[in-house]
């Protein structure tokens, strides 16, 4: 059985966004990648000293299972720069370097606000 992301229909191991036509749209994979960004941003804003290394290595592996199981973007730019800007911030999450993950996820979620500014194609 297949684990849902997010109660959506994105599943662990299925390519993000695969819909009838093909891929599902940016924002709702931006949206989707919001939302686990937003989870590693509250797990490192509530971790003391002395806990700060389980809560790195908590919102560490929680965004990269995000990343390898929903982040895939092909060509989409913005939402790429975004999730690139969250995988980046893992690296710094492996060290228990938590002021340069904050800023990345934090430049990450930025950057979702664009992609979700942009009007769909066709509208």
């Amino acid at each position: 059985m297949e684990a849902e992301l997010a109660g959506t229909s994105v599943h662990r191991g299925s390519r993000p966004g695969a819909e009838a036509h093909g891929e599902q749209s940016t924002r709702k994979v931006a949206d989707l990648a919001d939302q686990a960004i937003q989870k590693a941003l509250r797990e490192t804003d509530a971790a003391s000293p002395e806990d700060a290394e389980a809560y790195a290595r908590r919102a560490r592996d929680e965004l990269r299972d995000f990343l390898s199981s929903g982040g895939r973007t092909g060509d989409r730019s913005l939402l790429h720069q975004a999730l690139a800007c969250a995988l980046a911030a893992c690296e710094h999450l492996e060290f228990g370097e938590l002021l340069e993950a904050r800023t990345l996820l934090t430049a990450a979620s930025g950057q979702l606000a664009l992609v979700r500014s942009v009007p769909p194609q066709g509208a």
